[in-house]
């Protein structure tokens, strides 16, 4: 039986729950709150009924948002991928836990967490504010449904808007000019399968041979490599959906270029008395045959661009490239999104709006040429 009522405790007057101890059946007490005069008391202690009647009330705790983050993450952390798990500990370590963490859990309140996207908002961009706004609502979600908390003070806070990105792709010359001049390089096999495939980075270096059909010009994408930060361990990790499975026709070209690299490798292992060992039998690895890092790579390409003059884009946006060009040729997006990976159509067409507005405006003008120039030359 729980019991809610007012005592003076110097010029303060409690608000104090008495309930019993389901551990031990002793009776004890809790404030639910002070005020300095007994007209607010009164006002809190018809709230505390209230709750307790609706059964709404969730018994007080000290625990603070930094102790109840720090067990959240580790409870979680087998339903999260390494990089995910590494990103989020990462962020509520170096950013979350230092500006709120110190705040009682269940006195966690609204403007307190929209003054830290404030802050924030001098420093970052309003992409990576969302970040540590969906980790910070996940969190305090979980203690809304383990009745830990009231409400989700997240749920009242105004979130950045992101901006939509606009791809930063190259042009048909400049793809001709980039393969060739990456043409007996370390990119020319990852850029290739970039441009002509449209393969993610952690795709390209989680690529293993086993992975490539030379009878039927086929390569079938299933992992991704990353690296766990914690550990120092490479993992192979499944896609992010299952669309993102999928065996890909290759033209002959990319195929060629495929069966010189395996023969490079070979050539590599056997001259190199033991100080090259790709064990993973990856199509591309750091020159040790060890994996390369999604992060080393990125470096790596950039140099490569800088070096050679090229207008500098990320290694992710010839993906963007991969798929504008399909597009532009004709290719249907259903196809397009299927040889993506993409999870939906609507992705695709969400992604490559200014190259869909650009053919919506060419089956217009074919349809007027097909019709009207037809009627007038009759």
């Amino acid at each position: 039986m729980q019991t809610v009522f007012i005592r003076k405790r110097g010029k303060k007057y409690v608000v104090t729950l008495e309930y019993r101890d389901s551990s031990d059946g002793k009776k004890k007490q809790k404030s639910l709150g002070s005020c300095d005069k007994k007209k607010d008391a009164g006002k809190l202690l018809i709230e505390e009924k209230s709750k307790i009647n609706n059964n709404d009330f969730i018994m007080p705790e000290k625990t603070t948002f930094e102790q109840y983050l720090n067990t959240w993450i580790e409870q979680h952390k087998n339903n999260l991928s390494v990089t995910t798990y590494n990103r989020y500990k990462d962020i509520i370590d170096r950013h979350i836990i230092p500006h709120l963490g110190e705040f009682e859990l269940q006195k966690l309140n609204p403007l307190q967490i929209q003054n830290f996207y404030n802050i924030m908002a001098q420093f970052l961009n309003s992409k990576t504010i969302l970040q540590y706004h969906r980790i910070i609502h996940k969190a305090l979600d979980s203690a809304y449904k383990l009745q830990i908390i009231s409400k989700n003070p997240s749920d009242l806070v105004e979130t950045p808007k992101i901006k939509k990105y606009k791809s930063n792709v190259f042009s048909v010359k400049e793809v001709q000019q980039l393969l060739e001049t990456c043409k007996n390089t370390r990119l020319e096999v990852p850029i290739n399968l970039a441009v002509i495939l449209g393969l993610r980075a952690g795709e390209i270096l989680g690529l293993s041979w086993d992975k490539v059909n030379f009878s039927n010009n086929t390569i079938t994408i299933d992992k991704n490599l990353v690296k766990d930060r914690m550990s120092k361990s490479y993992v192979f990790k499944d896609p992010k959906s299952e669309s993102s499975i999928r065996t890909l026709t290759a033209p002959k070209e990319l195929m060629s270029l495929l069966k010189e690299q395996k023969k490079k490798q070979s050539q590599l292992q056997l001259q190199s008395y033991g100080t090259y060992n790709n064990k993973y039998h990856l199509l591309f690895t750091k020159i040790n045959g060890e994996p390369m890092t999604s992060d080393s790579f990125s470096r790596m390409f950039r140099d490569f661009l800088k070096k050679h003059k090229f207008h500098l884009i990320r290694f992710h946006d010839l993906r963007h490239t991969n798929a504008s060009l399909m597009l532009a040729s004709g290719t249907s997006a259903k196809v397009a999104s299927t040889r993506l990976g993409h999870s939906t159509i609507g992705i695709t067409m969400d992604l490559y709006t200014h190259v869909l507005e650009g053919l919506e405006k060419e089956a217009a003008d074919n349809i007027s040429n097909l019709i009207y120039n037809t009627t007038s030359n009759k």
